[in-house]
């Protein structure tokens, strides 16, 4: 397991960037059994597997591919950019911090793969995984912060039953408020979740209300 950990000053929060082969192992195994629902969602076309791995690969399969492709080298390049970005990341962190309803972990484990898609998160852990062969090392940062919101505002995605493209939508929305043009929006329709704009506006910077009414529109909506 390779492991960078970098402290604030306050030791809160704390971030660890982990990389290993038995990561990766894990992610491959974690993307083929959600399929169904990456198909669901239009995200299949995005996915990347090992080369000559498909839904139908066994376990020995998938750990005989990845050896091949993992290149040590790249995953700490990777690592070593984010260390210098790390106190902006954190700046981020303080200014999401401070939004009403908004739940920071006090540790998070950024997970580097170059497999599935270019993000996902566990609102429990605080686990983030980023796919580094989908961005360049500039993007990264970008990433995490629009991960890192996902965690902090997921109980409430859970609360008031948010629909996948609602939940990108107000991330979207959030962080483009706060850090402008650091991510680009998610693919989405547009005119499908254009009616979250103005609940936006209205009840931001209280998340809570935010959602509350995004949940109680998209009710009547359907």
């Amino acid at each position: 397991m390779n492991t960078n950990k970098f402290e604030s000053i306050d030791r809160e929060p704390i971030f660890e960037i982990v990389f290993s082969l038995e990561n990766e192992i894990e992610r491959v195994q974690d993307t083929i059994k959600t399929l169904p629902w990456f198909r669901e969602y239009g995200y299949e076309k995005n996915l990347r597997l090992p080369k000559g791995i498909f839904e139908t690969s066994s376990l020995d399969d998938i750990s005989a591919a990845i050896p091949g492709e993992f290149d040590s080298g790249l995953y700490k390049e990777y690592a070593d950019y984010i260390k210098t970005e790390f106190s902006e990341i954190e700046k981020r962190v303080e200014a999401l911090k401070e939004l009403g309803s908004f739940k920071q972990k006090d540790h998070y484990v950024i997970k580097f793969t170059i497999y599935g898609t270019g993000g996902s998160y566990d609102s429990e852990s605080g686990e983030i995984i980023t796919n580094i062969k989908a961005h360049p090392k500039e993007n990264i940062s970008g990433i995490i912060i629009h991960e890192i919101t996902h965690v902090g505002i997921e109980q409430l995605i859970q609360k008031y039953s948010i629909k996948q493209w609602d939940k990108e939508r107000i991330v979207d929305l959030i962080d483009e408020k706060l850090f402008p043009g650091l991510n680009k929006p998610q693919p989405y329709k547009m005119e499908e979740v254009k009616y979250i704009d103005g609940i936006f506006e209205k009840h931001f910077p209280d998340l809570e209300e935010v959602i509350k009414a995004v949940g109680e529109a998209r009710v009547n909506l359907n």
